[in-house]
């Protein structure tokens, strides 16, 4: 081991003894500052005697992870390691060594060092980490070190199944495979089947059931299956619904407890939770530990030490619509027909099996009471700001409604020693309550908001922020928390955010690119676009695309358009799809397919592809079938929504201006991550196009390339636009 030339210099200036926090990488320690017993971290001690150094450790054992020595020789000693763990550089040394697909990257092990740090230090941790960095390893190392090291749990939460799926079938076990760490995927409770539910079906000989062949696959499947998980169920035909899982589906309401035969062993879900107990490192998605956040019993996720968060510019959004609070006629009509429904065949649902009796005939027709009063409301479709927008009929049928939820919790009362009706009244006085609070809403902290549609009503009440909620419920329960994405910087500054989501203070770290953008990327900007709202604006677009279509056909590139509104989308497409096809390219449209299945076919072959949503994020096409892109219109966020709204009322009446603070950083973040769609690989080259001349137009256009890496940029008119981006290609 050896010291840096700073370190150096603090030791020939210093007095002994001296004990130092230092940071290390590979055999280099560098000190970042007086031990202060705060924490855990690498320490260096200097003194003439090494065994003063022993007596330190006794001293502060605690907060001490490696301890190294060094004399008035400058000579470095190791005196003591957790045995048998690696240090993070250590493992993420041995790991890309043992994998040649793998490259050493500084900016990866300065982020797993961060975070590392972060961890033992209490402390939470911005990290932005552009493609190329390597930054599921950057996190999953110093995790698994740290959880080694102490003893500790860490869950990593993530936005989207795809990147969950990477996790567990690819970087864990490659880390496990370096390290002895236990991984799992924890899954909401509803994913797993309940016996006990199955069997009280199987007993009372439900319709729902015994219509088809569902009684014999569930049955097979509970006698069979080491998971009981639903996907797993449904990994083939069967013939039942998913809908209908929710008759059989474990949850915390309906759960007997001790009283369950299978409670001991033999429970899917109790097993699995079992495990996660004895799990290191924990993945789960935003939405279930938001879930369990909020959730005072029957958590999934174990006590956990630190949490770190992918994707984590979407946190914000989840965090949103986990915490708004919601009662749905979608629900309460699963849920009458869970109580009681009429086939052909007979009764089905739980209150069908109770004792005929009077009580029961009175609670099946206050449910078919208020299943017909739900069939039969016809109201106005759109969303509306409670009170203010609403009209007497969907104000008159939430009254209406709340008095039919009084009166059919009232009416299941009678069966409070049935565990499965009991936990549907327990449910219902839930939505009950729910519905009280959004009739009772006052425009604080909080919009109150319907949404009608095809025969539905949804009654929301969401917080305008989820600063302060996710604070007490999250941040406060752990001793650290990492945020980490691609894009989580709005010009390398995290105050946006920060703010969104409740940071107060973070230690804060961007990577640099890995890639060489500035040969490997040219962005061309149309600056004689009409304005967006002129009718000239689709015909510009038009020829735009047309233009840059033939560069594609000449030359064999896939093409990806990037649209902020399906109507733009599907009128481009359809003035443009023909013609696409005669110069020998496909042109897919975003919503003809799955989503999956209709980027493994741009993948597959030269295409123009129009898309939206889900596509400016997550996607990665590498190679020439993604080689130009087009951003259509700067990806402001209407505030046509009730909650972005009163989001923007609430910050006026503050005296916030709202588009600098709220909508352009929001802009500016989703137009990085569309841009990040090109650029996916090394070896990657192309051409970014913009089509919405504000970029150079507007004073705020600065902000949106200043985010940008640095590359090639030309402005052209529409009628060079051709020739700057085959130019490009040119130098091939």
């Amino acid at each position: 081991m050896r010291l840096d030339d700073s370190s150096l210099a603090i030791i020939k200036e210093a007095s002994p003894p001296k004990a130092y926090r230092i940071s290390l990488s590979g055999d280099t320690i560098t000190i970042e500052g007086e031990f202060d017993a705060n924490g855990v971290c690498d320490v260096l001690f200097y003194s003439s005697n090494v065994e003063d150094a022993f007596d330190f450790a006794i001293d502060y054992m605690d907060h001490v992870d490696g301890l190294y020595f060094v004399d008035d020789t400058l000579t470095v000693r190791t005196v003591a390691q957790k045995q048998g763990v690696p240090s993070v550089d250590e493992l993420l040394t041995t790991i890309l060594k043992q994998n040649r697909n793998f490259e050493h990257r500084k900016s990866q092990f300065e982020m797993a060092n961060g975070i590392y740090k972060c961890l033992t230090d209490n402390k939470m941790g911005i990290f932005e980490a552009p493609t190329g960095t390597g930054k599921s390893l950057a996190y999953l190392v110093p995790a698994a070190v740290y959880a080694k090291r102490y003893g500790a749990k860490v869950v990593i939460s993530t936005n989207t199944i795809n990147l969950q799926r990477q996790l567990v079938e690819k970087d864990l076990p490659l880390v496990a495979s370096f390290i002895d760490v236990d991984y799992r995927i924890a899954l909401g409770r509803s994913n797993y089947m309940c016996k006990r539910k199955l069997d009280n079906l199987m007993e009372r000989g439900d319709v729902l059931l015994f219509e088809s062949e569902a009684h014999n696959e569930l049955k097979e499947f509970k006698e069979h299956s080491t998971t009981g998980l639903k996907s797993d169920f449904f990994s083939k035909k069967r013939a039942i619904s998913e809908e209908a899982w929710e008759l059989v589906a474990s949850n915390s309401l309906s759960c007997a407890h001790s009283r369950c035969p299978y409670y001991k062993s033999g429970c899917f879900y109790y097993k699995a939770r079992a495990k996660l107990e004895n799990t290191d490192l924990i993945v789960a998605n935003h939405h279930l530990v938001l879930s369990d956040a909020i959730t005072q019993h029957g958590r999934v996720l174990p006590q956990f030490d630190a949490i770190v968060f992918d994707e984590a510019h979407n946190l914000e959004k989840n965090a949103t619509n986990y915490f708004t609070k919601t009662v749905s006629t979608v629900e309460l009509k699963r849920i009458l027909k869970m109580l009681h429904s009429t086939t052909k065949k007979g009764s089905s649902g739980l209150l069908a099996a109770a004792e005929k009796n009077k009580i029961t005939a009175k609670a099946i027709a206050k449910v078919n009471e208020l299943s017909d009063f739900l069939s039969s409301a016809s109201l106005k479709e759109g969303e509306f700001i409670y009170p203010f927008e609403t009209d007497e009929d969907l104000e008159g049928f939430a009254s209406s409604l709340l008095k039919r939820l009084n009166d059919l919790h009232r009416s299941l009362e009678p069966f409070k020693e049935d565990t499965d009706i009991a936990a549907t009244r327990e449910r219902l006085k839930e939505i009950t309550a729910d519905l009280e609070e959004f009739l009772q809403a006052e425009p604080t902290d909080n919009v109150a908001w319907i949404k009608s549609t095809a025969g539905y009503v949804h009654f929301n009440i969401t917080p305008l922020g989820v600063d302060t909620a996710l604070k007490e419920s999250l941040y406060e329960r752990v001793s650290s928390a990492i945020f980490t994405s691609a894009t989580i910087s709005v010009n390398g500054d995290f105050t946006f955010f920060k703010r969104s989501v409740g940071i107060e203070k973070a230690i804060e770290y961007v990577a640099e690119n890995a890639f060489d953008y500035a040969s490997a990327t040219k962005i061309v900007i149309t600056e004689d676009a009409p304005p967006l709202t002129s009718n000239s604006y689709e015909d510009a677009l038009e020829f735009y695309l047309m233009e840059l279509a033939q560069v594609a056909a000449s030359r064999s590139l896939g093409m990806l358009v990037l649209f902020t509104s399906y109507n733009m989308l599907n009128e481009i497409h359809r003035r443009i799809a023909n013609r696409i096809k005669k110069l020998s390219l496909q042109c897919l449209k975003q919503g003809d397919m799955d989503n999956f299945e209709t980027l493994q076919v741009f993948k597959s072959k030269p295409s123009v592809l129009l898309a939206t949503s889900s596509f400016w994020e997550g996607i990665d096409v590498k190679g020439k079938n993604l080689s130009i892109l087009v951003i259509t219109r700067l990806p402001f966020e209407v505030p046509t929504t009730p909650v972005e709204r009163s989001r923007y009322q609430h910050m006026k009446e503050s005296g916030i201006n709202a588009f600098m603070e709220y909508a352009l950083p929001k802009a500016v973040l989703k137009f990085r991550q569309g841009f990040g769609r090109l650029i996916r690989d090394k070896t990657d080259r192309g051409v970014v196009v913009v089509t919405d001349s504000r970029i150079v137009k507007k004073s705020y256009g600065v902000l949106f390339l200043n985010s940008l890496p640095e590359a090639k940029r030309e402005v052209v008119g529409g009628e060079k636009l051709k020739m700057a981006v085959d130019s490009f290609f040119s130098d091939d």
